[in-house]
């Protein structure tokens, strides 16, 4: 009797589950209705939410790329002396060559100092006097104002010019000397300026007034005696090179020759 009883509780049991599980099967399934996002059409694209994304994924940048800065195209290379300067140094040396007067002078173009200008150089053959002229706002300035010499010399591009004196008949037998001056624009070089740098040389005889085949050099700056070889020290130093030097009268030029060269 109660192996039945039991039998039939199984039995029960067994037909109670197969029903909730065929429930289960028959129940729906819930679905998430998800809402579509609706943009307003003023609405920046910046501002619109975005999807999270993966660590493994850079986030774009929304700003714009900053255009890198090109160098500025090198300027063309221009001459040194434009045409209205030299136009302004033409025009004032012609006028100067036109108001010179004397029948011995003889005029050339030089470059003495560290431009591209040329100087106007003049040369009086009568008294052997030099000067030197050089553009200095706009007008002629004198920079060696008739110093009297045997010869003037000039180093290019140096600001250097050098005399040439003698005595005693020169020579070997004599006596000589070379004086180097420093021109500037601030005064005008003339007669008993001191300068730069000079040397001398003199002959020596003996009592009987014989030469002796000998002769002294002395080497002085500023007029104060130095030796040799401080002198060669600030011979290089001014850029002085013997023999290196230039005539000052070398491609003179008559009155009428020097106006043509300048007209041009």
């Amino acid at each position: 009797m109660r192996k039945k009883i039991l039998i039939g509780v199984l039995g029960m049991m067994a037909v109670l589950l197969s029903a909730c599980s065929m429930e289960k099967e028959d129940m729906p399934v819930p679905v998430e209705i998800i809402e579509p996002i609706t943009v307003p059409a003023d609405t920046d694209e910046n501002e619109m939410a975005t999807a999270p994304s993966s660590g493994d994924e850079k986030e774009e940048s929304t700003e714009p790329e900053e255009e890198p800065e090109l160098p500025d195209a090198e300027p063309e290379k221009q001459s040194s002396v434009s045409d209205e300067s030299s136009d302004t140094y033409r025009e004032i040396y012609r006028q100067l060559v036109m108001e010179t007067e004397g029948d011995a002078l003889t005029f050339s173009l030089i470059y003495l100092n560290n431009d591209d200008i040329p100087e106007l150089a003049v040369c009086d053959r009568g008294y052997e006097a030099y000067s030197i002229y050089t553009v200095k706002d706009g007008r002629a300035f004198c920079m060696m104002d008739a110093m009297t010499t045997v010869e003037m010399a000039y180093f290019e591009h140096s600001s250097i010019v050098s005399a040439f004196a003698r005595w005693n008949g020169g020579g070997d037998e004599g006596g000589y000397g070379w004086y180097y001056y420093q021109v500037s624009e601030d005064k005008a070089l003339a007669n008993g300026d001191l300068p730069t740098l000079n040397f001398t040389y003199d002959a020596v005889y003996d009592e009987e007034g014989n030469w002796t085949g000998e002769g002294v050099t002395k080497y002085y700056h500023m007029d104060q005696e130095i030796d040799e070889a401080a002198y060669q020290q600030m011979m290089n130093e001014l850029g002085i090179v013997e023999g290196k030097e230039k005539i000052l009268t070398e491609n003179a030029l008559g009155k009428v020759e020097m106006l043509d060269q300048l007209g041009k």
